[in-house]
């Protein structure tokens, strides 16, 4: 899934496409990002591809809630495991006036920071989280998106 210029990265694809998740887990996150609509379509077709929904968490470097979303959530165990089942999207919302930021922000009706947004390949949204949330309650939201997801 390399794309020129880096601008696709899917939390799986650490290092622009090579590790799985569960083989880095320190490393979900690291300073990858996206920077453009594109990919996130690019991704949904991948989905589509592959059967599972996605995950687009939507961070910016100024939030601190989305560090420790990234710290303490994400390196769970189990929210490493579940993630397996989506593909993940990361959106950097750092510089807020970017109109590219905004139309995704508008179109997955983001409010604050973080959020989550869980999505079928076909674009229907199967739940959102806002806000900090801690690993177990994080896993219950997956979970009740790919049950959703069917």
């Amino acid at each position: 899934w390399d794309v020129p210029g880096g601008e696709l990265v899917g939390w799986p694809h650490v290092d622009h496409g090579h590790f799985p998740l569960a083989h880095q887990p320190a490393q979900i996150l690291e300073t990858h990002r996206l920077h453009l609509v594109a990919p996130v379509e690019v991704e949904r077709h991948y989905a589509v591809h592959i059967g599972k929904p996605l995950m687009i968490d939507f961070t910016a470097e100024w939030c601190a809630a989305c560090h420790e979303l990234e710290k303490y959530t994400y390196n769970d165990a189990g929210v490493i495991a579940l993630a397996e089942n989506f593909v993940p999207v990361m959106i950097d919302c750092t510089e807020r006036a970017d109109p590219v930021v905004k139309a995704v922000q508008e179109k997955y009706r983001v409010r604050g920071l973080p959020t989550v947004v869980f999505v079928k390949p076909d674009g229907t949204v199967l739940g959102t989280t806002v806000e900090f949330i801690e690993a177990p309650a994080f896993r219950q939201k997956m979970e009740q998106a790919l049950v959703a997801a069917g």
